[in-house]
C-alpha cells in the first residue's frame, strides 16, 4: 500500500522571515528553509540548493531566472503584500511524496485580498 505525506510549507511566513533577516542570510533562509523541501526537484534540473562558488548557479538564481522574487528584493517595501492582514493565504506550498515513487512537488502559490 503506498502512502502519501503531505508538507504544508507556509510562503506568508517564510516571505515575511526573509523581509526581516539581514541582508546577508537571506538567501539562505530561501535555500534552506523555503527550497529544502523541493531539493528532489531542483536535482532534476541538476540545480544545487547552494553553489560550489560565490554567485554561482544554484536555487537563488535558478529562480530569479524563472521570473521568481529574489530574496535580496525582499524588503519592507513588500510588507503589505505579505502580511497577513492585508492577504489570506488559499493555497500553501505543499510538497507530496509519494512512497515507491519519485517525490513530487506541487507548488500553489495563491493570495486573495482581504476586502
Amino acid at each position: 500500500m503506498n502512502t502519501i505525506t503531505i508538507k504544508a510549507v507556509r510562503s506568508d511566513i517564510l516571505y515575511k522571515k526573509i523581509m526581516e533577516a539581514p541582508i546577508e542570510k537571506r538567501d539562505d533562509i530561501y535555500r534552506f528553509e523555503f527550497m529544502q523541501p523541493f531539493e528532489k526537484k531542483w536535482a532534476m534540473y541538476h540545480c544545487p540548493l547552494k553553489a560550489k562558488q560565490p554567485n554561482g548557479y544554484d536555487v537563488v538564481m535558478a529562480s530569479s531566472m524563472l521570473g521568481y522574487l529574489s530574496p535580496q528584493k525582499i524588503d519592507a517595501s513588500l510588507k503589505d503584500k505579505i502580511n497577513l492582514k492585508v492577504l489570506i493565504p488559499l493555497c500553501v506550498t505543499i510538497v507530496v511524496v509519494m512512497a515507491g515513487y519519485r517525490d513530487i512537488s506541487l507548488v500553489l502559490l495563491c493570495h486573495q485580498n482581504i476586502p
